[in-house]
Formats: C-alpha cells, structure tokens, sequence
C-alpha cells in the first residue's frame, strides 16, 4: 500500500462497506479484480477479503506514502469582464 490508510471494503464500491482499515505497507494478497480499478485482496494479517481500489496499490513496499487525491472543487464561471467605455474617435 502507498497511502497512509486505505478502506477494505465488502464490496469494490465506496459505497460498501468497511471491513477494515489497512495502514501504510500493509501487505495484502490480490486475489481478484473487479470494474473500475477495484481488487479483490485478502488481508495477510487477518485472512479478511475484500475490496480496495487498485491505484493505492504497489507490488512492492515503498519509502513514503503517497497524498491521497485531492476531491475535485466545484467549478464557477468566471466573472464576465466590465464593458468597456467607448473609445472616442480619431481626428483625420
């Protein structure tokens, strides 16, 4: 695992629920993969299968957990600009 925590869910959704909480370089066993990213692992410590998605995933320990993904902000419009003042015409 390269995050600092990781759900282990009864199902590869976020929606499912949690099993348990795996911490960094936890090791873990894949033993099947779903839609989306998500696989199928069995915690090594407990023998607990369930679902995490895959991304957070190395093959191998690694030094330093990486940040989590920031959740998309909400979009605004931007600002519409100031009409602009007439511009005075030029002596020929």
């Amino acid at each position: 695992m390269n995050v600092n925590s990781l759900a282990l869910r009864a199902g590869p959704s976020t929606g499912n629920k949690v099993l348990t909480t795996l911490g960094f370089n936890h090791q873990v066993e894949v033993v099947g993969s779903g839609v989306g990213g998500w696989l199928q692992v069995r915690d090594t410590r407990t023998n607990i299968i369930g679902w995490v998605y895959g991304r957070y995933l190395e093959a191998a320990p690694v030094s330093y957990p990486r940040s989590a993904p920031s959740r998309p902000t909400k979009k605004t419009k931007p600002e519409p600009e100031a009409p602009k003042a007439p511009s005075k015409p030029k002596p020929m």
